[in-house]
């Protein structure tokens, strides 16, 4: 079975696979709740790190079963699964704090102003194309969005929103005029 596995028969792995169903299964819930994924995302995981293994698996070699080797490979996987999943959070973190810390230094920067003070202050540098972008783009919409809302190119907002962000520097000191 290892060795159509090797070959590239499909239905080799599928049996494979079947017979290891159960291992899969409890390896994969066992690794659930520790914040790698979903079950099913866990599981195909278990099930690539199976066919990884029958693959590298040498039947040449004694003393060491294919099974022992299989689940030795999908605990690994798992495992490597589990910390990509908690340095991607780490890093989504980061990330906002750093936003949160850009945001807190914008608002500094501005003294004792209040958001509509900050807002208006902004407005009243920006072109009336600029504007126009600022109310469509910054209300949440996409620069694909805005583009079509103002019959205008997608790279025009792109500029004007480079445009707007630039003067708002300015405006706030954080950027050299």
């Amino acid at each position: 079975m290892i060795s159509g596995v090797k070959a590239g028969r499909n239905e080799n792995f599928e049996l494979l696979k079947s017979r290891y169903k159960p291992l899969l299964n409890d390896m994969a819930k066992s690794f659930e709740g520790s914040g790698a994924g979903s079950k099913d995302d866990l599981l195909e995981e278990a099930e690539s790190a199976l066919l990884k293994a029958a693959i590298s698996f040498d039947i040449e070699k004694e003393g060491i079963t294919f099974g022992l080797y299989a689940k030795i490979c999908v605990r690994n996987a798992l495992i490597s699964a589990r910390r990509r999943s908690a340095a991607k959070k780490r890093r989504e973190a980061g990330e906002a704090k750093k936003q949160e810390f850009k945001r807190a230094r914008v608002l500094e920067s501005f003294g004792n102003m209040s958001a509509d003070e900050i807002l208006g202050r902004i407005e009243s540098s920006l072109s009336p194309y600029e504007r126009r972008v600022f109310e469509v783009y910054f209300s949440g919409r996409s620069a694909k969005e805005t583009a079509e809302i103002l019959s205008s190119s997608e790279r025009s907002v792109n500029n004007a929103v480079y445009r707007i962000r630039t003067k708002a520097k300015e405006l706030s000191g954080l950027s050299p005029k």
